[in-house]
């Protein structure tokens, strides 16, 4: 069955509707969590991708414990975190906070500062500010920059003047 949903999926994505977005509406959630369990992480990673825009908070336990159990591939795991601002779930600020404090890759960290930045709550905020002191990759400093930006607090507005001062 996995073998007929997946083909299905790859036809799907090949076709032209795919450069308008609701290829991810399309797939049964159902579908997409049971690609989470994928061997080939290009699957997890569009799985993730397709779970984030359909916004579903089902999908909130089966993300976290992807990242979790040691998801070894930065692209998944970089998917896993745009997921999890896309649902905006205020539960997901502590996976996102170990995201950008452990997670090794760049890219990923660069995502979870971006979830942390949709979430825009009191404990999304501090968790930018915090990893904005420790942070020394220049890109994620950008996306965390860009979070702070996008959430408006006064606090944030502060940061920021603080981390364009020469």
């Amino acid at each position: 069955m996995l073998a007929i949903l997946t083909l299905a999926y790859g036809l799907l994505l090949s076709s032209p509707a795919c450069a308008y977005g609701w290829e991810h509406q399309a797939v049964p959630t159902a579908s997409l969590l049971k690609a989470l369990e994928s061997d080939d992480p290009a699957y997890r990673a569009r799985a993730a991708l397709s779970l984030g825009i359909k916004k579903h908070r089902d999908a909130l336990g089966p993300l976290r414990r992807l990242i979790e159990s040691g998801e070894p591939s930065a692209e998944v795991r970089a998917e896993v975190y745009r997921a999890l601002g896309r649902i905006a779930d205020p539960a997901a600020v502590d996976l996102l906070a170990w995201a950008l404090e452990k997670d090794e890759n760049p890219a990923a960290r660069q995502q979870a500062a971006w979830a942390l930045g949709a979430l825009a709550d009191e404990a999304a905020l501090t968790t930018i500010l915090k990893a904005l002191d420790k942070e020394r990759d220049p890109g994620v400093r950008s996306a965390l920059a860009g979070a702070l930006g996008g959430i408006g607090d006064p606090r944030a507005e502060l940061a920021l003047l603080k981390l364009f001062e020469v």
